[in-house]
């Protein structure tokens, strides 16, 4: 927030903030950004930017085109993340038998 301020963004017109955003809205407001933005330095993949993806978003800071990052989100459903959670639950419970 203070970048915004240093910068002369007014929060609340250019920048908004709005918090946690119901599923339901989230999709509509994607739609209505202009770029996506994800200036993190510690988190390099995560459901923020899964979102973006999947609405089609221009991610200003990548290298890839949205038809690269397809492929990408074409690897994550929730479906496969239970599996692989399943998974490993089993490979920790043959651990903790042996």
């Amino acid at each position: 927030m203070a970048i915004a301020q240093t910068s002369g963004v007014i929060i609340g017109e250019s920048l908004i903030l709005p918090g946690v955003i119901s599923d339901s809205d989230i999709s509509v407001l994607y739609r209505c950004a202009d770029p996506f933005v994800f200036p993190s330095v510690k988190e390099g993949w995560g459901l923020v930017l899964l979102e973006a993806i999947a609405q089609a978003m221009l991610d200003i800071l990548g290298n890839d085109t949205i038809t690269v990052s397809y492929s990408f989100l074409a690897r994550y459903s929730w479906a496969k993340s239970a599996q692989m959670h399943l998974n490993l639950y089993r490979q920790l419970l043959q651990y903790a038998g042996n």
